[in-house]
């Protein structure tokens, strides 16, 4: 069914200033419940038209994209480009197609069950972090960015090479995030966006000084060795450059996996704690997962297998809170999309925090129930109306990895901690740049098991 939206956000299909600021700043508040109800969704902006998909079905055609009808988000890209470069979360066609052949050796199943020792120590340098805390109040989305950054810069760059400092990272990607990675209606304006473009300043400073960073790694790994270089996705993409990769197409990818690669894990991470928070029953079914795993095969890919609990726990958080609520698309070829003409130029918006919420295919998709994902269980009939790492020939190539971290370092919070209220609760809001975070962070307690909150 199309609709063109609500008069109170468009006249005459026309976005006002106020609601298309909405539409890129908030884009959770600016899907109303009536738009919900519909297929699709149309409206116009500075001469240009936004199109929003919210069926399986819609998602499905635009990110399989079988003609090639649907480039990378002109948008997505003013935003991840000035950082990015030419990685994988921004090339489409051909070289992206290059770029996933090269980056793809590394998450060979081999390859990751070598990460898992790696994991696991990292999963249990947070748990002695934690402890530390003593039942204090801890914001716990910094403390899963600091182990997931771990895990990735291992990934990058091995064992022997670390040249990153944490807080200066994480801190130049929330500048970027905050300046770049927040769209407003100037940005629209071809005149205005060039004053605009001062309050980007900050965000380029920061991509500036995380790309210098790693040139200054790739540097150091080039100059070993061959046979001395770890087998680490930056020496893959050093060794590429006989493929065709260039320096810069280094840098790219590596500042992709460091920016993208670790923030979806670390944010379903804190978004299941919360909802663990309020159902101690879960918590506890979690622990008991754990301990019928003998303590000595614990952190091993074997015991992946045996936590099945934790990964339907993950899946449902995923599900309610996205941590990539919406996937762009820029139409480069006319086509009909739903029953509507769509042109190029055409931005297309894949509503994938509607598609999870949605009754139509979800039973009481308000309520968390991890048992959905049971196998052989009635809760995902359509391919396309679960897509937490996206969907299509673009679908998240470290997929598996990032599920993999989730499990593992839940599975060592819940074997050696209880969870408990923080003394100092906030308002907990989603707020979308580019990804699904927290407002104003996520406070809780970790109780040391067989000690008494209080």
């Amino acid at each position: 069914m199309f609709k063109v939206v609500d008069v109170i956000k468009v006249f005459n299909g026309v976005a006002t200033l106020g609601s298309m600021n909405q539409a890129l700043q908030d884009p959770l508040s600016f899907w109303t419940p009536e738009m919900r109800q519909n297929d699709i969704a149309v409206f116009k902006f500075m001469g240009r038209r936004f199109v929003v998909v919210f069926t399986p079905d819609l998602a499905a055609q635009v990110l399989q994209d079988k003609d090639n009808r649907f480039g990378r988000s002109e948008i997505a890209n003013r935003m991840l480009v000035p950082a990015m470069g030419e990685g994988l979360l921004t090339l489409h066609g051909d070289q992206w197609k290059q770029h996933r052949k090269v980056v793809a050796r590394a998450f060979r199943h081999e390859a990751l069950c070598e990460l898992i020792p790696g994991i696991h120590q990292s999963a249990t340098d947070l748990v002695k972090r934690l402890n530390m805390a003593d039942g204090k109040d801890v914001d716990i989305l910094p403390e899963m960015m600091h182990t997931t950054f771990e895990i990735i810069q291992g990934m990058l760059f091995g064992k022997a090479i670390v040249h990153y400092d944490q807080d200066e990272v994480l801190n130049d990607v929330s500048s970027y995030l905050g300046t770049l990675g927040l769209l407003n209606i100037f940005d629209f304006m071809p005149v205005v966006s060039l004053f605009a473009g001062i309050r980007h300043m900050k965000g380029y400073a920061a991509a500036r000084r995380f790309r210098n960073l790693t040139q200054d790694a790739v540097d150091v790994i080039r100059a070993q060795p061959v046979q001395e270089r770890e087998p680490t996705l930056a020496s893959m993409l050093i060794e590429a450059q006989e493929d065709g990769f260039e320096n810069h197409h280094i840098i790219d990818n590596i500042v992709t996996f460091v920016g993208a690669g670790h923030e979806t894990t670390s944010l379903a991470l804190s978004w299941v704690l919360h909802l663990l928070l309020e159902r101690p029953e879960t918590w506890a079914a979690l622990q008991d997962e754990v301990e019928a795993i003998p303590s000595e095969q614990r952190g091993t890919v074997d015991s992946l297998k045996q936590l099945d609990l934790h990964e339907r726990v993950i899946k449902e958080a995923m599900r309610l809170y996205p941590p990539v609520p919406q996937v762009g698309r820029t139409v480069t070829d006319a086509c009909c999309l739903g029953g509507v003409a769509v042109l190029p130029g055409d931005h297309i918006t894949v509503a994938i925090e509607p598609i999870h919420q949605d009754p139509k295919y979800w039973d009481k998709p308000d309520q968390f129930n991890p048992d959905r994902f049971l196998q052989g269980a009635e809760g995902c009939h359509h391919r396309y109306q679960f897509l937490p790492f996206g969907g299509g020939q673009h679908t998240c190539v470290g997929m598996r990895l990032a599920l993999w971290e989730a499990q593992i370092i839940l599975s060592g919070l819940v074997a050696n901690f209880d969870l408990a209220l923080p003394k100092n609760p906030v308002l907990v809001e989603k707020s979308v740049r580019v990804t699904m975070r927290p407002s104003h962070g996520l406070p809780l307690r970790f109780i040391p098991k067989k000690q008494q909150a209080t």
